[in-house]
């Protein structure tokens, strides 16, 4: 008998999002449903956020042309071609890569990487939600109402945390 004809299969995961409901566990081939054509466009939505658009317009606003902006996104994400290559012992494992490098560092090594995934998470927060509520102070301003007050500004607090979550 296969290891994974022990395990049970999961026949729908996740009825509402389709998604499978494992988490750290192993994924066994049976459930494992996405290609990697339908994996590249998740990941892209995944990562594309504020903070990768305001970094672009920075960059030209401090003197670079379009052309060279674009390149230095391409240099700058290069080193992710490393985090790509090393994904792949954890794909053809069946496993999330933070559990696979669980295995490799063990649970008080792998603390390191959880607390920076961790910092990182709410920093990205911060950062799309103080964007957010300039978003929504500028779409007042478009409608015609006052975007410089204490109450607009509370207003836009309000309803990024409402809305963006």
């Amino acid at each position: 008998m296969s290891e994974d004809a022990a395990e049970p299969v999961m026949a729908h995961g996740n009825a509402v999002f389709g998604l499978e409901a494992r988490g750290f566990d192993h994924i066994p081939e049976a459930e494992r449903n996405m290609t990697l054509r339908q994996v590249g466009p998740m990941w892209l939505g995944a990562n594309l956020n504020m903070f990768s658009i305001s970094v672009g317009c920075v960059s030209i606003t401090l003197g670079l042309t379009l052309w060279q902006a674009l390149a230095a996104c391409v240099v700058g994400n290069l080193p992710y071609v490393y985090v790509a290559l090393a994904s792949v012992g954890a794909v053809r494992a069946g496993l999330p890569v933070t559990t696979l490098s669980r295995a490799v560092y063990g649970v008080r090594g792998n603390s390191v990487h959880a607390f920076l995934t961790w910092a990182a998470s709410v920093c990205f927060e911060v950062f799309n939600g103080v964007f957010g509520v300039f978003a929504w102070l500028s779409l007042l301003g478009l409608m015609g109402l006052d975007n410089h007050g204490v109450v607009a500004k509370l207003l836009a607090v309000v309803i990024q945390l409402s809305v963006g979550g």
